[in-house]
């Protein structure tokens, strides 16, 4: 300890010194871990992993190609490559021929290497100081790791929020940490390379400028970002802009021309008069010259939006196409966008609730501020507190060192939308009802109450009332959820559904930057489809169709074999009565259905459960059994389903049995 503390290297950074020594000093003092001790990490189990990577899909999607070119460029010098998430927990590793070897050292996807858990070490030290890190051979605060070397560098999302760390390891590195520059920097490089793909992401809607200095070769995937809309208006930047004179986050708001020197017709006409050819920019305020790449937007937007923003303002008319009922239905929502009013949306998986959700803010007075979603039937139930309320310092073994602010307090302000508030567990309403009763969230840890200002919307496809009947849903939370509750049609149901299939065939055709045309028979096909899982399957289905299509023109034979099927080929699903559920198309016992022992079942609630689980037996019968596939043709995230067969007692593998 007094040897790190001194810092024993004297060619070593004295500000990576001290960090380290604070880290060690961390470990001691205030995780009270023994660094002889001969446990390895913490290894997560395969469900909990699948878990892991699915919230962490935006992340994973942006790193794969900077993954594999770190992992090219290292891995034959003895290194993995590693990557996690803002807890410390793998959710990607890349070993080549030595993977079983660095598994040995717990180097592996599911590994937790957080700080409180391991001490000093890349990926833990890196999340807690939020900065690139080098910790080389002993070092480490466990002794087993002295012989190990870890380069890591964190990864932040647009908002400045922690989203993992990218992370190189050696097991058999020189003792000169000299020799550790290069994977050092390759490592940062990579880490700022990886946000700029998650902002690119979030941003896919706007126009996006990539900068690189004039005389270097940079292409699209070098240097920082700043997104902006058709007018030349700022929308955000990536950290790594550094323009000197103005702080990052003033740039929002302020317009290109403010900034740089443009063409006489603007960034947008010289994108459409010189297609891929990059622009001379000069900066006004430092007189640098700046070579700028422009991608455009993925839709034709006015206003584009980051992922966990708001919709566009347009969103309801979208949402109506020419539906009368639909259109009664946003009208009315449009009232209550601004009271103070919890909103209850009601329908089947996919019908479009977030959708509706997203458009509510947008349509209301808090559309600049948070829109924050919350899948209540994704998080596990032993992390559904923390994630919604947060957590103080040291509230719980495993806790990060620093706390986190919950999902609730980051939407203070804007609305929070809970979706799935169906699978919320009792112990979490409780805590959810006093939000809404006090306007207070208490994070886990904490002596004192924070006043949040929220609209709260809240979305399932379980009826609530009978989840109360039976002792699954608190009452006084239920009426507190539902002084307006709105159902949702399914697509099935829908008068403008075949308007509803052209306006997403455009929609996704444009976003896949496409010139397709949909025939009367496509469409018929696609009209007589009994759509189970709703909008949602129907985006799937047309981007599958899309992307197989090599011809101006989209035929039948482009489409699923499941909808060219048909209604007369598989079981259709029963159409619902307005304002209820729908029956159940044949009698499936409740032991069957593995619920409602020792409870009352309202006839209602059997028969919405007993439609559920014929659905996901027929997802699986037609998957051959294969849940990720099920999950995918239902629209569900895999965590949801593998939930809902366990709440029905259905083995994969025996999904067509009776």
């Amino acid at each position: 300890m007094q040897q790190i503390t001194r810092g024993h290297d004297d060619d070593q950074q004295p500000a990576l010194a001290d960090r380290i020594a604070r880290s060690w000093q961390r470990s001691v003092e205030h995780y009270r871990l023994d660094p002889h001790a001969p446990r390895r990490p913490r290894i997560l189990g395969s469900a909990e992993c699948r878990e892991l990577r699915e919230r962490s899909e935006v992340l994973l999607r942006a790193a794969q190609s900077r993954l594999t070119r770190l992992e090219r460029q290292i891995v034959d010098g003895g290194y993995c490559v590693l990557l996690t998430n803002e807890r410390g927990e793998t959710i990607d590793f890349r070993g080549g021929a030595a993977e079983r070897v660095f598994g040995q050292r717990g180097l592996r996807i599911g590994a937790c290497w957080s700080e409180d858990e391991e001490g000093t070490n890349g990926v833990g030290t890196a999340l807690v100081d939020c900065q690139p890190t080098l910790v080389h051979k002993h070092e480490h605060f466990r002794a087993h790791n002295a012989a190990i070397t870890c380069s890591a560098a964190p990864i932040l999302g647009p908002d400045g929020r922690m989203l993992g760390v990218l992370n190189a390891t050696n097991c058999d590195a020189p003792d000169d940490r000299r020799s550790q520059a290069m994977v050092f920097r390759l490592v940062r490089d990579s880490a700022l390379a990886i946000e700029d793909a998650v902002f690119a992401d979030t941003w896919r809607h706007a126009w996006l400028l990539r900068l690189s200095a004039a005389g270097e070769s940079g292409g699209w995937d070098d240097g920082p970002l700043i997104a902006f809309d058709d007018g030349g208006r700022v929308l955000a930047a990536s950290h790594r802009l550094q323009l000197g004179w103005r702080p990052r986050a003033a740039l929002p708001d302020c317009q290109l021309a403010d900034l740089f020197e443009l063409p006489r017709d603007g960034l947008t006409g010289h994108a459409h008069r010189h297609p891929g050819q990059p622009v001379a920019l000069r900066h006004f305020a430092s007189g640098a010259l700046f070579h700028g790449q422009l991608r455009a937007p993925a839709r034709a937007l006015s206003r584009p939006v980051p992922r966990e923003a708001a919709a566009p303002a347009e969103g309801f008319d979208a949402l109506a196409v020419g539906d009368p009922e639909v259109r009664q239905l946003v009208d009315r929502i449009k009232r209550l966008a601004d009271s103070r009013l919890s909103i209850l949306l009601l329908g089947e998986t996919g019908s479009g609730k977030e959708a509706f959700a997203r458009a509510i803010h947008a349509h209301s007075q808090r559309r600049e501020r948070p829109f924050v979603a919350v899948n209540c039937a994704a998080i596990p139930d032993t992390l559904i507190e923390s994630e919604l309320f947060g957590y103080k310092e040291g509230a719980f073994t495993g806790a990060k060192s620093r706390g986190m602010v919950g999902k609730i307090q980051l939407a203070d302000g804007g609305t929070l939308f809970l979706d799935e508030i169906g699978d919320m567990p009792l112990a979490s309403q409780t805590r959810l009802l006093r939000v809404l009763a006090e306007g207070e969230v208490m994070a886990l840890g904490a002596t004192r109450a924070e006043r949040v200002d929220l609209h709260v919307v809240c979305a399932t496809h379980r009826d609530l009332a009978a989840m109360v009947a039976e002792g699954r849903f608190r009452e006084d939370l239920y009426y507190r959820l539902n002084a307006a509750t709105f159902r949702l049609p399914p697509l099935r149901e829908r008068a403008d559904r075949r308007d509803v299939i052209a306006a997403v065939f455009a929609d996704e055709t444009h976003a896949a930057g496409r010139d397709l045309a949909l025939g009367e028979e496509v469409l018929d096909r696609l009209d007589a489809y009994d759509w189970p899982g709703n909008i949602r399957e129907l985006r799937n289905v047309l981007r599958y169709a899309i992307a197989v299509c090599a011809e101006p023109r989209l035929r039948a034979d482009h489409l699923p074999a499941a909808v060219l099927a048909g209604p007369a080929q598989r079981p259709r699903a029963p159409r619902a009565e307005a304002g209820h559920p729908p029956r159940a198309a044949s009698a499936t016992s409740a032991a069957a259905l593995g619920r409602r022992t020792g409870h009352a079942a309202s006839e209602r609630s059997l028969a919405a459960d007993r439609d559920e689980c014929l659905r996901l037996r027929q997802a699986l019968a037609d998957c051959g059994g294969h849940a990720p596939s099920a999950a995918r043709r239902l629209g569900m995230s895999r965590a949801t389903f593998y939930r809902r067969l366990k709440d029905y007692g259905i083995a994969p593998g025996r999904a067509g049995e009776d």
